[in-house]
């Protein structure tokens, strides 16, 4: 089979958010030896309005405060976006759903920020962006299949950053049973960029199938992993997609405050 070539691209800018883990040198303290984040907490996202912000959710507060500060303002009506959570509004389901088994009518704006683009939509509203955004949900790989929808997005944009938001938090408790990822809240916004330089930043590569399924090992979700590597780490970083395998990689090594 003909693997796709190698795609090259930078991080212009980068965000990161957890209970505890604000600043960019907590979070290089926390690359050094990364550990899940502790999960209560939420940051206050003091640029949205009061009346507006206490009918968010904990994930649009983690995606929206990430997207922002990731951003150039100049950039925040005019930036494509993907954004991507493994387990959306979970939280938001299973709270409607128990009304419905006690026979509670449902709320219209509990419903209407349950779906799994609520994000995108805020960010769009807030921003006052109307440019293309997509929403993204592949299990354990979600990251990885938002970095490859935003290169794409990108592609047909060509000149033009793409913004890439990933947030999650813990399953709600009736599916933690089922949680194989150490359960956090964070989220991790990426301004990403394609590489016109001879030496680009970050290459991408499929290098072929990885083994069939079996029992995962439990591990940070791809995007923390990908943030620890891309602050700290040496080497390449390998991630799963479906039966497919992704490699990240990158010509310079991580500079302090990456």
């Amino acid at each position: 089979m003909k693997h796709p070539s190698p795609k090259h691209f930078e991080v212009r800018a980068w965000s990161a958010w957890a209970p505890g883990l604000a600043t960019r040198d907590e979070w290089l303290q926390w690359a050094r030896e990364p550990v899940p984040p502790p999960r209560a907490g939420a940051p206050e996202l003091k640029f949205v309005p009061a009346m507006v912000r206490r009918r968010f959710s904990r994930l649009s507060k983690i995606a929206l405060q990430v997207a922002f500060d990731a951003t150039p303002p100049e950039l925040l009506t005019d930036v494509c976006s993907v954004f991507a959570t493994r387990h959306g509004e979970a939280n938001a389901c299973v709270s409607l759903l128990s009304d419905i088994a006690r026979g509670t009518p449902l709320s219209p704006t509990a419903f209407s920020h349950s779906v799994h683009n609520t994000q995108s939509g805020l960010f769009s509203i807030s921003a006052g962006n109307g440019c293309t955004s997509s929403a993204i949900g592949a299990g354990r790989h979600t990251f990885a299949a938002g970095l490859i929808e935003a290169l794409a997005v990108g592609r047909r944009n060509p000149g033009h950053p793409v913004l890439l938001v990933i947030a999650d938090e813990p399953f709600p408790e009736v599916f933690q049973a089922f949680e194989d990822e150490h359960p956090c809240a964070f989220g991790l916004a990426l301004l990403l960029e394609p590489s016109r330089v001879a030496r680009p930043r970050f290459t991408l590569e499929f290098p072929g199938s990885i083994p069939g399924p079996g029992a995962p090992a439990r591990e940070l979700p791809q995007a923390l992993r990908f943030l620890a590597w891309m602050l700290q780490g040496q080497g390449a970083l390998e991630l799963g997609l479906g039966g497919r395998s992704l490699r990240l990689s990158r010509t310079t090594p991580p500079a302090p405050g990456t």
